[in-house]
């Protein structure tokens, strides 16, 4: 049976051969080995390989934990999942498929196979129209959360306002026109002027 000290000290010399095998000597220093330990790991053979390891019971390394790389790893594979979960949980609430691609860049076809992927059904007709106070009401959340709306705040602004994710993303396209409009009428307007 194996123990943990074999299992870290056979992966350790096998990467340190692999390491050794890309050339990858600043990774070969920082573990510990110098030029000797790297020739005489270079002139084993499979059988003297085996042999080691099976030998080296306890360790023969010294394990060290770089704590502000490992905390700076893991807040990067916290803010993935989170993104991760963020674009699921807009999929799943029936996001349109132009509002995905316009926060994550993903295809119709990608789009169509995560749909499947998590069971929501195929978006069917257009969005439920507004009444004027709820298209205010709405209008004025988007305005809250202007200038940057991040993926997370769609999901905010939709829980909310109690719309739904197609509806909102209509009335904001809608809001953007409009606005784009009046901006081009100023412009004209000043250029008249």
């Amino acid at each position: 049976m194996t123990t943990p000290e074999y299992e870290i000290t056979h992966a350790a010399i096998r990467y340190a051969l692999q390491c050794m095998l890309d050339g990858n000597w600043h990774a070969l220093r920082e573990m510990g080995f110098g030029c000797k330990e790297c020739e005489a790991l270079n002139n084993l053979t499979l059988t003297d390989l085996g042999a080691l390891e099976r030998r080296l019971s306890g360790h023969i390394l010294k394990i060290e934990l770089n704590h502000s790389l490992f905390w700076a790893a893991l807040a990067e594979v916290k803010r993935e999942t989170t993104a991760l979960q963020t674009r699921i949980d807009l999929i799943k609430r029936d996001a349109p498929a132009d509002m995905v691609r316009a926060l994550y860049g993903i295809g119709d076809k990608d789009y169509t196979r995560l749909r499947r992927h998590y069971g929501v059904p195929t978006g069917v007709g257009r969005p439920v129209e507004l009444e004027p106070d709820a298209a205010w009401a709405l209008s004025e959340i988007l305005n809250r959360y202007k200038p940057v709306l991040a993926p997370d705040v769609w999901l905010a602004i939709a829980d909310e306002s109690g719309v739904g994710l197609r509806t909102i993303w209509r009335e904001y396209k809608r809001w953007q026109s409009a606005s784009g409009l009046c901006a081009s009428a100023n412009a004209d307007c000043h250029r008249e002027a």
